[in-house]
């Protein structure tokens, strides 16, 4: 496996696009468009009335290039001691990940990192969107490492489940979604990568899964907890870890109904800006409420 570190504006625009306007991204995301009109009051007030879809890419073009010509010699900068820290790190994440999901050198033969003015890292195939905002603008670097190896699980775990719904069943999007993200910080809690993370902070889910639980027995655990307990005991009987998907895809799909219902909760109250206030109303509408597996 080798990373690359590319500059690559058009593909930061389009993912800027597909973020904002994407039908499918925002039924699934929706949150993420809220954080970008955070980061970019004026660009929301330039698209608010827009309904031209040429229109509208010319206005997120404007002001994506401008961000890139704005910020160049930060950016090279941040290239620069990207490429630095991963070609000192790539084999311990790739020890790490093969040790905790199985992962061979020829299942993923490079994966390009792509900096991102967006305020969130997405990824897709084999390429990472890693967001550099809070550094462009706060001189704030962020655990790129843990951010790394948390979109890259999602994109080794993709390969592998599709292999499981053709012998099990496939999962509904939005639960497929969910489960990811609940596999991505079990992964990196796992100990062999305590020695390359950067923080404790990726080690919890996103919000939507963190302030999820789940009632087994009349015990009530956070999801990630529970899901994390069946990794670690399958894992001390050297089970391997698409074994492991296959029991995690079999629980989702007896509870898909509830994390369909939800996720339609979360996508309309969840701001991701006031926390507080959102978290008030999750409580209201029953989204702390534990899921129940029988």
């Amino acid at each position: 496996m080798t990373i690359e570190i590319k500059v690559d504006k058009e593909k930061d625009i389009n993912s800027f696009y597909e973020n904002i306007f994407g039908e499918e991204f925002i039924r699934k995301r929706g949150f993420v468009k809220k954080r970008i009109f955070k980061c970019y009051p004026e660009l929301e007030e330039k698209l608010a009335s827009v309904t031209d879809i040429e229109i509208r890419k010319k206005e997120i073009y404007d002001c994506v290039s401008d961000l890139y010509i704005d910020h160049d010699a930060k950016l090279q900068s941040i290239v620069q001691n990207l490429t630095l820290l991963f070609e000192q790190n790539k084999d311990k994440i790739f020890n790490g990940l093969s040790q905790t999901m199985d992962l061979d050198s020829d299942d993923i033969p490079n994966i390009t990192i792509i900096p991102s003015f967006k305020p969130n890292s997405t990824f897709w195939m084999s390429t990472i969107n890693l967001s550099i905002l809070s550094e462009i603008f706060q001189n704030q670097t962020k655990p790129y490492i843990d951010i790394f190896i948390h979109e890259i699980t999602h994109i080794i775990r993709n390969q592998k489940v599709w292999k499981i719904y053709n012998t099990v069943w496939k999962l509904w999007s939005l639960a497929h979604e969910d489960l990811k993200e609940i596999v991505a910080p079990i992964i990196i809690r796992d100990p062999v990568f305590k020695d390359v993370l950067q923080s404790e902070y990726l080690k919890k889910a996103n919000d939507k899964q963190q302030l999820l639980s789940v009632s087994v027995g009349w015990i009530q655990y956070n999801i990630v907890d529970y899901f994390e307990s069946i990794y670690q005991d399958m894992k001390k009987k050297w089970i391997p870890f698409e074994e492991i998907m296959k029991i995690f895809v079999k629980i989702f799909l007896s509870i898909e109904d509830q994390i369909n219902a939800k996720h339609l909760i979360y996508n309309e109250y969840w701001s991701g800006i006031d926390k507080g206030a959102s978290l008030k109303i999750l409580e209201e509408k029953w989204y702390l409420i534990p899921i129940v597996i029988s």
